[in-house]
């Protein structure tokens, strides 16, 4: 009995001593991963040759006295990866190693067209940004990424569409923006639909080309001169401005009236020499077109009246006569 137990001890010591020497032979490494936001990301690092597992930021492993090398994941967009980098465990220690991955930084600029909306205050921004950029100005030290570019207003433009840039490093990354005049439309009726066909246009004053009645063009918002096209035996509207406004169609119409016509006697025209207007038998003078119609409808009520007159007082006068 006494020598079953004697062995048992013996069996105790010898389990004692060697996982205690197994123990001390052995090593502790920790390696954490910086920044923070990194570990977002999907960085984590490994032991070469010890495997394809990859291990979080703040992994320990009991390793073997010696020496290791610790591999660090890349690909990770906008981030520069730690180089591998080699550590020597001793034994019974505890090694810690920091993985630093750093931030690849840019630069951007970006050019604002045309140079009227430039003097009118286009700027641009990084959405997201506060301040607002002139055009060619740089901006340094952005961290590698996907970004947006944003316009700003300015009335009477239209403002660029937002632009996407995948910002690259150690290079001037260019993006340009290119704004466009508010527009609106025209369209001028021409009446009455003999001088149309007679020939009756229009246009913007200072363009060379005439346009027909009815057509609709799309011009930048702001104030135009529409004028009228001289055409055989009609008189064409005076010149007329009109504005145009963005995003509307403003309609205009107009009317040719003939060339005897009062309406249409432009000053020092509509009388040549050799055609001065005669006088009626009444002493007045002849007019053109509806004012002379209404002349010969005014002498003829006065004529009537004047019988009318003639008649009762011949009326009257017969009855005294026969009293």
């Amino acid at each position: 009995m006494r020598g079953s137990l004697f062995i048992v001890f013996l069996c105790s010591v010898f389990c004692i001593v060697f996982d205690s020497n197994a123990q001390t032979n052995n090593a502790v490494l920790i390696v954490t991963l910086h920044p923070q936001e990194i570990n977002n990301l999907g960085a984590s690092w490994r032991l070469l040759g010890l495997g394809e597992e990859w291990y979080p930021s703040g992994k320990m492993l009991v390793l073997s006295q010696g020496i290791y090398t610790i591999e660090f994941k890349g690909g990770i967009k906008g981030w520069k990866t730690p180089v591998n980098t080699q550590v020597t465990l001793s034994q019974g220690g505890t090694t810690e190693y920091a993985g630093i991955y750093e931030r690849l930084k840019g630069s951007l600029k970006v050019s604002i067209s045309p140079a009227e909306v430039v003097n009118e205050g286009a700027q641009w921004r990084r959405v997201g940004q506060e301040t607002w950029l002139n055009d060619g100005e740089e901006e340094t030290d952005i961290p590698v990424d996907e970004y947006e570019i944003e316009f700003k207003k300015v009335p009477g433009w239209n403002v660029p569409e937002k632009v996407v840039v995948d910002l690259q490093e150690d290079v001037m990354n260019l993006v340009s923006g290119t704004y466009s005049r508010e527009q609106g439309k025209l369209v001028v009726n021409i009446f009455p639909k003999e001088a149309v066909k007679a020939g009756a246009m229009w246009r913007i004053e200072g363009e060379t080309v005439y346009r027909a009645s009815g057509i609709i063009i799309t011009k930048d918002i702001g104030l135009y001169s529409v004028e009228f096209k001289e055409i055989p035996n009609w008189t064409k509207p005076a010149t007329v401005q009109v504005r145009i406004v963005a995003n509307e169609k403003v309609s205009l119409d107009v009317e040719y009236v003939p060339a005897g016509s009062q309406e249409g006697i432009i000053e020092g025209e509509g009388e040549t020499e050799g055609e001065k207007p005669f006088p009626f038998p009444c002493g007045c003078e002849r007019k053109n077109g509806w004012m002379g119609v209404k002349q010969l409808l005014g002498n003829l009520f006065v004529l009537s009246m004047s019988f009318i007159l003639l008649g009762l007082w011949t009326g009257i006068s017969r009855n005294k006569k026969s009293t």
